[in-house]
């Protein structure tokens, strides 16, 4: 036999080394072709085309299985040959499957986690090598054990009268083997900043950790829909998340492959940004803050004023205030701090920059800076000393949000 590879675009190069199970009237090679020269590539050649083919976790799971199993005849692990490929009909993608056990049990306990030919490339690929140990960890914790396997053993001994103690003990010995190899285990936590809340100017946030190998999925708490995870070591993550304009609790899940919740860690990231986030009806409300704040996300509805305290939705949302409440929204409070001094003060809000400015005239003149606050993580009282002015001079002030910064 042959390894997986490229051996030229003529069909008679695979007809005898690759076997045709069903449909045999059909003769056509092309998909086993297109299988055989994409495992003769490499690196991101390899990744991208091999996504393309294969399933490539199915595939995955299947030699996880073979390196527990110590079969020293199959592919793989010994000679090019026992090894079904079959085609999804749904989405054409190769499936693989091993055939004829026949020398399950014979190689070494303490044999390398990743055997040899071809296939060795495409499991040790990033992504992929952590995903293989991930599902060697699995079949170990779920079946691939003495406490599962003794009840197995005992019953067809007693079935055929024949001692499979042996058996039993290569699982033991093998098991033990291949968890010692696997990176050990720690906590699950995000590394971004030290762990400790951040401060961001944009709609989304990239959030890197750590996490062992029995975590399969990231969520955010809340969602339904796994994140996208790029790993970028076999225990380093990395997830991109969006933001709200001000402070977002972020509680990543994480998910075993049953969908189990084996971990959790928090951070919380605070966004200056008032634009970018996802915005169904394009009013320059995010679709989020539409939907925790009772207003229409697929219904332009910036300018209305549910409430009634006098300030839009968009006025709302950009000053961190509830747009059901009337009594929440953004006022200057102003009391005499002395005989010849004011102190004006407003809640500034998580993520928010404000400018606190004066004129002595109420229709004309520049407005002057009495002071200016920066956006800051959480949400903080704000105080100012003005002078009181002497009749008949007036003194005008106002409150302004700053964009985002």
């Amino acid at each position: 036999g042959f390894d997986l590879q490229d051996r030229g675009n003529d069909p008679e190069a695979y007809r005898w080394f690759y076997l045709k199970e069903n449909h045999q009237d059909r003769d056509d090679f092309t998909r086993i072709m297109q299988l055989a020269k994409a495992f003769s590539l490499s690196g991101s050649a390899l990744d991208s085309r091999s996504q393309e083919l294969l399933d490539v976790n199915q595939w995955l799971r299947v030699f996880a299985l073979k390196s527990l199993s110590g079969d020293a005849d199959t592919y793989g692990f010994g000679y090019p040959h026992n090894q079904l490929f079959y085609f999804r009909p749904s989405d054409g993608k190769a499936l693989t499957f091993p055939w004829d056990l026949d020398f399950a049990w014979t190689r070494s306990p303490s044999d390398p986690l990743v055997g040899g030919a071809n296939v060795a490339r495409l499991i040790a690929l990033p992504n992929n090598l952590r995903l293989y140990y991930a599902h060697l960890l699995d079949l170990i914790n779920t079946s691939f054990n003495p406490d599962y396997a003794a009840r197995w053993t005992t019953h067809y001994a007693g079935l055929v009268g024949q001692n499979y103690g042996g058996v039993l003990q290569y699982i033991t010995q093998r098991a033990n083997y291949v968890r010692n190899q696997l990176p050990k285990a720690f906590p699950f936590r995000i590394t971004t900043n030290n762990g400790q809340d951040f401060l961001v100017n944009a709609p989304r946030a990239v959030l890197a950790g750590r996490g062992w190998l029995d975590i399969r999925d990231l969520y955010l708490a809340g969602s339904t829909a796994p994140l996208a995870i790029t790993w970028t070591g076999l225990t380093n993550w990395q997830i991109t998340v969006p933001l709200l304009l001000g402070t977002n609790l972020l509680q990543v899940l994480a998910r075993d492959a049953h969908g189990q919740l084996v971990a959790s860690n928090q951070i919380m990231v605070t966004s200056t940004a008032a634009t970018g986030a996802p915005d169904a009806d394009g009013d320059g409300l995010p679709d989020n803050w539409e939907t925790t704040h009772g207003t229409s996300p697929l219904e332009p509805d910036a300018d209305q004023d549910t409430d009634l305290d006098g300030f839009s939705h968009r006025a709302e949302y950009l000053a961190g205030t509830d747009p059901q409440d009337p009594r929440s929204r953004l006022e200057l409070g102003f009391r005499r701090h002395s005989a010849s001094e004011l102190k004006l003060s407003y809640l500034a809000q998580a993520g928010r920059s404000y400018a606190l400015q004066y004129r002595d005239t109420f229709t004309g003149g520049q407005w002057l800076d009495l002071a200016s606050q920066p956006a800051a993580l959480t949400n903080r009282l704000f105080e100012a000393i003005a002078p009181v002015v002497a009749p008949p001079t007036a003194r005008f002030y106002r409150l302004v949000l700053l964009p985002g910064q």
